[in-house]
């Protein structure tokens, strides 16, 4: 992890031309840094913004007029003084002030890192924190949506009721053991009924993975098959475009590719996989993998199967194998003569003369729509690091509801101490280390 006690400086805009570019300036020497930077070296009030000129320390020439903003710490982002350069959109500008300023001293910041210090200086949990990532990373209104709830604190909020009731029991736990003369023992039927709530809340909690997960990352219809079964055609005629590959040549494609059906009000994520069969090559051989690990994922399979010729060596077998995953039957290359016995339930479709296309697709909205709902999931886990927090918590009180007649009270309270361990990792109110934090941080865009 980088040193948390400098002053750091990044560009806060994508680069590129545009109206604006905005370089943020956090840390202890944020201001005193700046100032040699202004004509007239005043910076505006705390919380105020103000046109000034930029000057080059060094000769004092002009480079632009900007807009500043300065906050006092603690009233920031960050938490640190910070102060912001609203400039003109000229690459080279930027650039050269970034330059001028980290050789004045000012260290560049890595990618997350304005967003680790507001977390470590409590400006933000951890669950807001990772809420921002989504928030620019969303593809999808929906995702969008669901972001901005977590932001405002929806999953924070249903945390904090969970870990406060745990706290309660494990209160009451120990203050018996404490002070059993002042305190009466909570009869054991009641403390059952307790923990059974609390094991259905966890559960309820790791349960909302799974809509959170569609919500953040769209409903994932994966097309698979035999190689040649017309999965690229299929992605590419759903599409709109040639965005993948298509010959006759068997095995074209090796890896996965992914798209969002255009013009559904939902967010539908396409997924072209490699042909599934007995790989002739190590590189066919990983694609095969690929796509099974595709389909581990899946919200939807697409099963497709070439009506126009009979079954080939192996491909039986590997749709056999397939996981249980929701999956509609496809029989592709419709308009040419039939030469398989295609499932009854199997939809018909050719990429050719298009039928069948429409329907497909109205099918695959409507699912998604029906999967997701109209609003976003309250308090939803949305990632596997929250997933797993949860799924500890829920292991230890699971254990300690199934051995509680045998263990000892005092172990009881230790037990459910451990739990609310594993919930305050959640958003971030147990110790995390160096190496999680970086992991999560690193996944942010500079300036972040």
């Amino acid at each position: 992890m980088k040193c948390t006690n400098d002053t750091i400086v990044a560009p806060a805009t994508p680069a590129g031309r545009g109206a604006i570019h905005v370089i943020r300036l956090s840390g202890p020497e944020a201001t005193t840094a700046l100032r040699p930077f202004l004509a007239n070296g005043d910076l505006p009030l705390p919380g105020r913004h103000g046109l000034r000129t930029l000057v080059d320390p060094a000769t004092r020439l002009p480079l632009d007029q900007a807009l500043v903003l300065s906050f006092k710490a603690p009233h920031s982002l960050t938490g640190e003084d910070v102060v912001e350069l609203h400039l003109h959109g000229s690459p080279m500008l930027l650039q050269e002030l970034l330059a001028l300023l980290t050789g004045a001293g000012l260290r560049l910041a890595s990618p997350g890192e304005f967003t680790l210090r507001a977390f470590l200086n409590g400006k933000q949990d951890l669950t807001r924190a990772e809420a921002v990532h989504d928030l620019i990373e969303a593809r999808s209104p929906q995702a969008l949506r669901l972001a901005a709830q977590q932001l405002h604190g929806g999953l924070a909020e249903t945390i904090s009721t969970l870990r406060e009731a745990l706290l309660n029991t494990a209160t009451q736990l120990e203050a018996e053991l404490d002070f059993p003369d002042d305190v009466d023992q909570l009869p054991q039927e009641d403390l059952a009924r307790t923990l059974d709530l609390h094991v259905t809340e966890l559960a309820r909690q790791s349960a909302s993975f799974n809509s959170g997960q569609l919500w953040r990352e769209g409903f994932r219809v994966v097309l698979v098959g035999a190689p040649n079964a017309g999965k690229s055609a299929l992605f590419n005629a759903l599409l709109g475009t040639d965005r993948s590959i298509v010959t006759t040549e068997a095995g074209t494609t090796r890896d996965y590719l992914e798209e969002m059906l255009p013009d559904s009000p939902s967010p539908v994520v396409l997924v072209d996989t490699a042909g599934l069969r007995a790989a002739d090559s190590a590189a066919e051989q990983a694609g095969v993998l690929r796509s099974l690990k595709q389909v581990e994922g899946a919200s939807l399979l697409l099963v497709l199967e070439d009506s126009s010729c009979a079954p080939g060596p192996g491909e039986i077998s590997f749709l056999e194998t397939l996981p249980p995953r929701p999956r509609w039957h496809i029989a592709t290359k419709a308009d040419l003569p039939l030469q398989r016995a295609c499932p009854a339930e199997s939809l018909a479709v050719s990429t050719i003369t298009r039928a069948g296309l429409d329907l497909l697709r109205q099918g695959l909205i409507t699912r998604a729509a029906e999967a997701l709902g109209e609003s976003p999931p309250s308090g939803a886990l949305t990632n596997l690091r929250q997933l797993g927090a949860i799924h500890q918590a829920q292991l230890i009180m699971s254990r300690i509801q199934l051995e509680m007649a045998t263990l000892p009270r005092d172990i009881l309270a230790t037990q459910l101490r451990a739990a609310l361990a594993h919930l305050g990792e959640v958003s971030g109110q147990r110790a995390m280390s160096e190496e999680i934090l970086d992991r999560i941080f690193g996944q942010f865009c500079i300036g972040k």
